[in-house]
């Protein structure tokens, strides 16, 4: 199968000899990320994969980006030191705006979706505020068994822009819930030693902080993951986090080089877990000014800034089932 790229009005598709790729134009969010399995066949890694209406009572979402903020405000709302006010739901406008298609395409090696949005395409309400001129893009690339993404924001205000990013994909574990459970699936992450926050029922953080270490499997509850595990692995040379499954021998691979943070969350008992590279986080519990935000970013007038992820498929060579 060659590579090759679909367009269409509520999503478009990259198809390709390892792996296909659905985007819709809302969010421009994946909804189905499927991989070329030599004895399973077609599987699909997201949650819901190729599903636009779930069937079920947990999460309903797919893979949604993140931006300008991630996670939530303390009351929805905010203020610059300034005085400028921001009124934004949680994780930000841009997962429930369309997108525009704006570049497209394949070769013999690889092929592309490109997406953005600015303020003239957000639908601005009092609950939906955000003072400065933007441009947020999206970049899909697949080659061979990755999956490339790129988030690009550029500053069209004339002050400072202030901002958080972030990705929030939902990931099918095990990879078939006919096999298995989400506790046999092991977490996998890079060796280190990282600030773990602690976060209430809401997921905002509460200050409290402790320093775990890292290497191997991540031991996870469904408690931990339903508050939202939040690590702060700006040390780590090689930031990723995985998923192996023992019974498909399916392993997926986020790795997320120029984002700090990692959110890791899922409702209990359910059978997806969120890889979240998130450059920031939700609010502090006790509120503070826009800018002093956890792991805000910003730019100045005219600035660019680019954030990577990329998600690698890999599996044994026989089937475990």
């Amino acid at each position: 199968m060659p590579f090759s790229v679909k367009t269409g009005t509520d999503y478009d598709e990259i198809n390709s000899p390892a792996l296909d790729l659905k985007v819709l134009r809302c969010g421009a969010e994946p909804f189905s990320l499927k991989l070329h399995h030599p004895q399973l066949g077609d599987v699909g890694l997201l949650l819901n994969d190729d599903q636009l209406e779930a069937d079920h009572h947990y999460w309903k979402s797919h893979a949604p980006f993140l931006f300008p903020i991630v996670g939530g405000l303390v009351g929805g709302k905010s203020v610059t030191g300034d005085g400028r006010e921001i009124a934004l739901g949680g994780h930000g406008f841009a997962r429930k705006t369309t997108f525009a298609l704006c570049d497209s395409g394949s070769n013999d090696h690889s092929a592309w979706l490109e997406y953005f949005i600015d303020n003239s395409m957000v639908a601005w309400s009092d609950t939906n505020k955000y003072p400065w001129k933007f441009r947020f893009g999206v970049r899909f690339v697949i080659t061979g068994n990755r999956l490339y993404t790129e988030m690009k924001v550029r500053n069209l205000d004339n002050a400072q822009m202030w901002y958080q990013l972030g990705w929030h994909p939902g990931f099918h574990t095990p990879v078939d819930i006919k096999h298995g459970s989400r506790n046999d699936v092991e977490l996998l992450l890079p060796k280190g030693e990282c600030p773990l926050y602690e976060c209430d029922r809401d997921s905002f953080l509460t200050g409290k902080v402790e320093t775990i270490k890292t290497g191997g499997a991540f031991h996870f509850d469904d408690r931990g993951l339903d508050y939202t595990y939040v690590l702060d692995m700006n040390n780590y040379a090689d930031r990723w986090a995985a998923l192996r499954d023992p019974h498909s021998g399916i392993t997926t691979k986020v790795l997320f080089p120029d984002l700090p943070h990692l959110g890791l969350w899922a409702m209990p008992d359910s059978p997806y877990i969120c890889i979240e590279p998130w450059q920031g986080a939700d609010d502090f519990t006790e509120k503070s000014l826009f800018e002093k935000k956890f792991g805000i970013a910003s730019l100045l007038p005219g600035e660019n800034d680019s954030r990577t992820v990329t998600v690698e498929i890999s599996f044994d060579d026989g089937n475990k089932k």
